[in-house]
Protein backbone atom coordinates (compact mmCIF):
# COMPACT_ATOMS: atom_id res chain seq x y z
CA UNK A 1 0.00 0.00 0.00
CA UNK A 2 1.38 3.26 -1.22
CA UNK A 3 -0.19 6.43 -0.19
CA UNK A 4 -0.17 9.11 -2.68
CA UNK A 5 -0.86 12.66 -2.56
CA UNK A 6 -4.26 13.65 -1.41
CA UNK A 7 -6.58 16.26 -3.25
CA UNK A 8 -7.62 17.47 0.81
CA UNK A 9 -11.32 19.04 -0.48
CA UNK A 10 -12.97 20.78 2.30
CA UNK A 11 -16.09 21.12 2.60
CA UNK A 12 -18.77 23.65 4.87
CA UNK A 13 -21.88 23.17 6.54
CA UNK A 14 -22.58 26.85 5.75
CA UNK A 15 -21.86 27.83 2.59
CA UNK A 16 -22.81 26.02 -0.94
CA UNK A 17 -20.67 22.86 -1.98
CA UNK A 18 -20.54 24.21 -5.50
CA UNK A 19 -19.10 27.31 -4.28
CA UNK A 20 -16.44 25.82 -1.77
CA UNK A 21 -14.98 23.43 -4.63
CA UNK A 22 -14.78 26.20 -7.29
CA UNK A 23 -12.53 27.95 -4.50
CA UNK A 24 -10.47 24.91 -4.67
CA UNK A 25 -9.88 24.00 -8.12
CA UNK A 26 -5.90 25.76 -8.20
CA UNK A 27 -5.25 23.29 -5.54
CA UNK A 28 -7.19 20.28 -7.19
CA UNK A 29 -5.09 20.96 -10.11
CA UNK A 30 -1.72 21.43 -8.16
CA UNK A 31 -2.97 18.15 -6.49
CA UNK A 32 -3.43 16.88 -9.89
CA UNK A 33 0.08 17.34 -10.72
CA UNK A 34 1.59 16.33 -7.66
CA UNK A 35 0.29 12.84 -7.87
CA UNK A 36 1.68 12.29 -11.63
CA UNK A 37 5.31 13.03 -9.89
CA UNK A 38 4.66 10.58 -7.63
CA UNK A 39 3.60 8.22 -9.94
CA UNK A 40 6.94 8.65 -11.77
CA UNK A 41 8.51 8.44 -8.45
CA UNK A 42 7.42 5.59 -7.58
CA UNK A 43 7.46 3.85 -11.04
CA UNK A 44 11.39 4.10 -10.49
CA UNK A 45 11.62 2.48 -7.43
CA UNK A 46 8.93 -0.06 -7.94
CA UNK A 47 9.13 -0.80 -11.97
CA UNK A 48 5.15 -0.90 -12.16
CA UNK A 49 4.25 -1.71 -15.27
CA UNK A 50 0.58 -0.79 -15.27
CA UNK A 51 -1.23 1.41 -13.58
CA UNK A 52 -5.43 1.83 -13.03
CA UNK A 53 -7.03 4.92 -12.16
CA UNK A 54 -10.57 5.22 -10.09
CA UNK A 55 -11.04 9.05 -11.00
CA UNK A 56 -7.49 10.58 -9.96
CA UNK A 57 -6.70 12.56 -12.95
CA UNK A 58 -2.37 12.33 -12.56
CA UNK A 59 -1.60 8.66 -12.36
CA UNK A 60 -0.96 8.51 -16.06
CA UNK A 61 2.76 7.95 -17.73
CA UNK A 62 4.06 7.75 -20.83
CA UNK A 63 6.50 4.79 -20.19
CA UNK A 64 3.88 2.21 -18.50
CA UNK A 65 -0.15 1.43 -19.42
CA UNK A 66 -2.61 3.30 -17.53
CA UNK A 67 -6.35 3.15 -17.40
CA UNK A 68 -8.50 5.78 -16.06
CA UNK A 69 -11.80 4.39 -14.68
CA UNK A 70 -14.78 7.60 -14.63
CA UNK A 71 -18.57 7.98 -15.28
CA UNK A 72 -17.95 11.71 -15.52
CA UNK A 73 -16.45 12.76 -19.25
CA UNK A 74 -19.10 16.10 -18.84
CA UNK A 75 -18.66 17.17 -15.43
CA UNK A 76 -22.17 19.45 -13.96
CA UNK A 77 -21.30 22.67 -12.59
CA UNK A 78 -23.19 25.27 -11.33
CA UNK A 79 -22.07 28.51 -13.92
CA UNK A 80 -21.79 29.60 -16.97
CA UNK A 81 -21.89 27.79 -20.16
CA UNK A 82 -18.18 28.94 -21.15
CA UNK A 83 -16.38 28.10 -17.72
CA UNK A 84 -18.10 24.57 -17.97
CA UNK A 85 -16.52 24.05 -21.31
CA UNK A 86 -13.36 25.11 -19.67
CA UNK A 87 -13.33 22.54 -17.11
CA UNK A 88 -14.53 19.68 -18.97
CA UNK A 89 -11.85 20.71 -21.74
CA UNK A 90 -9.47 20.79 -19.13
CA UNK A 91 -10.53 17.42 -17.44
CA UNK A 92 -10.76 15.70 -21.02
CA UNK A 93 -7.52 16.70 -22.00
CA UNK A 94 -5.85 15.06 -18.75
CA UNK A 95 -8.19 11.82 -20.14
CA UNK A 96 -6.54 11.76 -22.87
CA UNK A 97 -3.28 10.95 -21.35
CA UNK A 98 -4.09 7.71 -20.65
CA UNK A 99 -4.34 4.96 -22.91
CA UNK A 100 -7.53 3.67 -22.30
CA UNK A 101 -11.08 5.41 -20.44
CA UNK A 102 -13.48 2.84 -19.06
CA UNK A 103 -17.21 4.47 -18.45
CA UNK A 104 -19.28 2.13 -16.70
CA UNK A 105 -22.15 2.68 -18.38
CA UNK A 106 -24.18 1.56 -21.64
CA UNK A 107 -22.97 3.66 -24.33
CA UNK A 108 -26.40 4.12 -26.37
CA UNK A 109 -29.32 6.07 -25.76
CA UNK A 110 -30.25 3.87 -22.86
CA UNK A 111 -27.60 4.57 -20.33
CA UNK A 112 -27.78 5.11 -16.08
CA UNK A 113 -25.68 8.63 -16.33
CA UNK A 114 -26.98 10.53 -19.06
CA UNK A 115 -24.83 13.68 -20.03
CA UNK A 116 -22.17 12.56 -17.34
CA UNK A 117 -21.04 10.12 -19.54
CA UNK A 118 -22.12 10.63 -22.95
CA UNK A 119 -20.86 13.66 -24.73
CA UNK A 120 -20.58 14.50 -28.65
CA UNK A 121 -16.79 14.17 -29.18
CA UNK A 122 -15.15 11.81 -26.70
CA UNK A 123 -11.78 10.90 -26.97
CA UNK A 124 -10.80 8.08 -28.72
CA UNK A 125 -9.60 5.91 -25.59
CA UNK A 126 -12.95 6.10 -24.56
CA UNK A 127 -15.21 2.63 -24.00
CA UNK A 128 -17.97 1.86 -22.45
CA UNK A 129 -18.10 -1.16 -20.05
CA UNK A 130 -21.25 -1.44 -18.83
CA UNK A 131 -22.47 -0.91 -15.36
CA UNK A 132 -20.44 -2.16 -12.31
CA UNK A 133 -21.57 -3.48 -8.62
CA UNK A 134 -20.32 -5.45 -6.39
CA UNK A 135 -23.72 -7.07 -6.13
CA UNK A 136 -25.05 -9.75 -7.90
CA UNK A 137 -28.94 -10.30 -7.72
CA UNK A 138 -29.37 -13.46 -5.97
CA UNK A 139 -29.56 -14.13 -2.04
CA UNK A 140 -29.78 -16.17 0.69
CA UNK A 141 -33.46 -16.03 2.06
CA UNK A 142 -32.86 -17.30 5.46
CA UNK A 143 -30.39 -14.64 6.29
CA UNK A 144 -31.29 -11.07 8.36
CA UNK A 145 -34.64 -9.52 9.89
CA UNK A 146 -36.41 -7.42 7.30
CA UNK A 147 -36.78 -3.82 8.03
CA UNK A 148 -39.40 -1.42 7.24
CA UNK A 149 -36.85 0.78 6.48
CA UNK A 150 -32.88 1.14 5.56
CA UNK A 151 -30.86 4.08 5.38
CA UNK A 152 -27.96 3.88 4.03
CA UNK A 153 -25.70 6.83 4.73
CA UNK A 154 -22.58 8.31 2.76
CA UNK A 155 -20.30 11.14 1.40
CA UNK A 156 -18.75 13.86 3.26
CA UNK A 157 -19.20 15.64 6.38
CA UNK A 158 -21.15 17.71 7.72
CA UNK A 159 -23.85 16.68 5.43
CA UNK A 160 -23.78 13.41 5.81
CA UNK A 161 -24.43 13.90 9.96
CA UNK A 162 -27.00 16.22 9.50
CA UNK A 163 -29.00 13.74 6.98
CA UNK A 164 -28.66 11.29 9.61
CA UNK A 165 -29.72 13.61 12.26
CA UNK A 166 -32.68 14.90 10.44
CA UNK A 167 -34.08 11.38 10.02
CA UNK A 168 -33.60 10.20 13.50
CA UNK A 169 -35.69 13.47 14.58
CA UNK A 170 -38.45 12.55 12.10
CA UNK A 171 -38.62 9.06 12.85
CA UNK A 172 -38.99 9.61 16.80
CA UNK A 173 -42.34 8.40 18.04
CA UNK A 174 -42.56 6.38 14.81
CA UNK A 175 -42.97 1.70 15.32
CA UNK A 176 -41.96 1.76 11.75
CA UNK A 177 -38.20 -0.65 12.05
CA UNK A 178 -35.31 0.92 10.25
CA UNK A 179 -31.85 -0.20 9.91
CA UNK A 180 -29.29 3.26 10.11
CA UNK A 181 -26.10 1.67 8.17
CA UNK A 182 -23.73 5.22 8.94
CA UNK A 183 -21.24 5.14 6.42
CA UNK A 184 -18.52 4.94 9.70
CA UNK A 185 -16.25 2.27 8.79
CA UNK A 186 -13.76 3.66 10.48
CA UNK A 187 -15.71 3.64 14.03
CA UNK A 188 -15.74 0.96 16.49
CA UNK A 189 -18.71 1.43 18.52
CA UNK A 190 -21.89 2.27 16.70
CA UNK A 191 -24.76 4.21 18.84
CA UNK A 192 -26.67 1.98 21.09
CA UNK A 193 -29.95 0.59 19.14
CA UNK A 194 -33.56 1.15 20.53
CA UNK A 195 -36.23 -0.62 20.46
CA UNK A 196 -36.91 0.94 16.73
CA UNK A 197 -33.97 1.99 15.35
CA UNK A 198 -30.81 -0.81 14.65
CA UNK A 199 -27.87 1.17 13.96
CA UNK A 200 -24.80 -0.32 11.93
CA UNK A 201 -21.45 1.67 11.53
CA UNK A 202 -20.82 -0.29 8.40
CA UNK A 203 -21.92 -3.47 7.02
CA UNK A 204 -19.96 -5.89 4.53
CA UNK A 205 -21.51 -6.89 1.14
CA UNK A 206 -23.52 -10.18 1.41
CA UNK A 207 -24.96 -8.20 4.91
CA UNK A 208 -25.77 -4.80 3.19
CA UNK A 209 -27.11 -6.74 -0.22
CA UNK A 210 -29.66 -9.19 2.57
CA UNK A 211 -30.81 -5.76 3.76
CA UNK A 212 -31.22 -3.85 0.87
CA UNK A 213 -32.80 -6.25 -0.69
CA UNK A 214 -35.61 -7.04 1.93
CA UNK A 215 -36.72 -3.21 3.21
CA UNK A 216 -39.62 -2.37 2.75
CA UNK A 217 -38.05 1.06 1.51
CA UNK A 218 -34.80 1.88 1.23
CA UNK A 219 -33.03 5.57 1.36
CA UNK A 220 -29.64 7.01 0.29
CA UNK A 221 -27.65 9.80 -1.64
CA UNK A 222 -27.94 9.25 -5.85
CA UNK A 223 -24.13 8.77 -5.61
CA UNK A 224 -23.84 7.03 -9.03
CA UNK A 225 -22.06 3.77 -7.06
CA UNK A 226 -25.29 3.50 -4.91
CA UNK A 227 -27.34 4.07 -8.36
CA UNK A 228 -25.52 0.80 -9.80
CA UNK A 229 -25.64 -1.10 -6.63
CA UNK A 230 -29.72 -0.28 -6.31
CA UNK A 231 -29.82 -1.40 -10.38
CA UNK A 232 -27.99 -4.67 -10.07
CA UNK A 233 -29.99 -5.49 -7.09
CA UNK A 234 -33.53 -4.26 -8.85
CA UNK A 235 -34.08 -2.37 -5.37
CA UNK A 236 -36.19 0.92 -5.58
CA UNK A 237 -34.94 3.49 -3.26
CA UNK A 238 -36.01 7.28 -2.54
CA UNK A 239 -32.72 9.06 -3.50
CA UNK A 240 -31.82 12.75 -1.63
CA UNK A 241 -28.73 13.83 -3.61
CA UNK A 242 -25.96 16.05 -1.15
CA UNK A 243 -27.05 19.39 -1.21
CA UNK A 244 -25.49 21.27 -3.99
CA UNK A 245 -23.45 18.34 -5.09
CA UNK A 246 -24.37 19.15 -8.35
CA UNK A 247 -23.51 15.62 -10.12
CA UNK A 248 -26.08 14.03 -7.35
CA UNK A 249 -28.64 16.65 -8.14
CA UNK A 250 -28.41 15.76 -12.06
CA UNK A 251 -28.20 11.94 -11.26
CA UNK A 252 -31.52 12.00 -9.11
CA UNK A 253 -33.60 14.00 -11.19
CA UNK A 254 -32.53 12.02 -14.43
CA UNK A 255 -33.36 8.92 -12.55
CA UNK A 256 -36.94 10.41 -11.42
CA UNK A 257 -37.96 11.48 -15.01
CA UNK A 258 -36.94 7.64 -15.98
CA UNK A 259 -39.49 6.40 -13.27
CA UNK A 260 -36.83 4.59 -11.75
CA UNK A 261 -36.43 6.38 -8.56
CA UNK A 262 -38.19 8.42 -6.31
CA UNK A 263 -36.30 11.46 -5.23
CA UNK A 264 -36.67 14.46 -2.40
CA UNK A 265 -34.39 16.69 -1.08
CA UNK A 266 -32.65 16.67 2.23
CA UNK A 267 -34.61 19.91 3.44
CA UNK A 268 -38.15 18.92 2.34
CA UNK A 269 -37.67 15.36 3.70
CA UNK A 270 -40.69 15.01 5.47
CA UNK A 271 -41.82 11.47 7.64
CA UNK A 272 -44.28 9.92 4.68
CA UNK A 273 -41.22 10.63 2.27
CA UNK A 274 -39.16 8.10 4.68
CA UNK A 275 -42.54 5.59 5.42
CA UNK A 276 -44.90 5.80 2.52
CA UNK A 277 -43.92 2.53 0.50
CA UNK A 278 -44.71 1.34 -2.81
CA UNK A 279 -46.60 -1.96 -3.39
CA UNK A 280 -43.71 -2.93 -4.85
CA UNK A 281 -39.63 -2.61 -3.98
CA UNK A 282 -38.18 -3.21 -7.32
CA UNK A 283 -36.83 -1.88 -10.24
CA UNK A 284 -36.68 -3.41 -13.42
CA UNK A 285 -33.37 -3.07 -15.20
CA UNK A 286 -33.22 -2.77 -19.16
CA UNK A 287 -32.36 -6.00 -20.32
CA UNK A 288 -29.39 -5.09 -22.04
CA UNK A 289 -28.09 -4.04 -19.32
CA UNK A 290 -24.29 -5.93 -18.98
CA UNK A 291 -23.62 -6.05 -15.37
CA UNK A 292 -19.56 -6.48 -15.02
Amino acid sequence: ILKKPAYNIRYSEKSSLSFVIILQIPKIILAIFREHFWLKKIIQQHNFTEVVSDNCYGLWNKNIHSVFITHQLNIQLPWTLIHGAIVNNIILWFIKKYNACLVPDLEGEINYAGKLSHIKRKPDNVKYIGLLSRFENTIDTTSSNRFDLVVLLSGPEPQRTILEEKIVHLLKGQSSQCCIIRGLPGSSIPKENSETITWLNHADDSELKSLLIKAKKVVCRSGYSTIMDCIALEVNALLIPTPSQTEQEYLAEYHKDKGMFQITTQDKLSINDLLEYRTENKIKRNSTVSLM
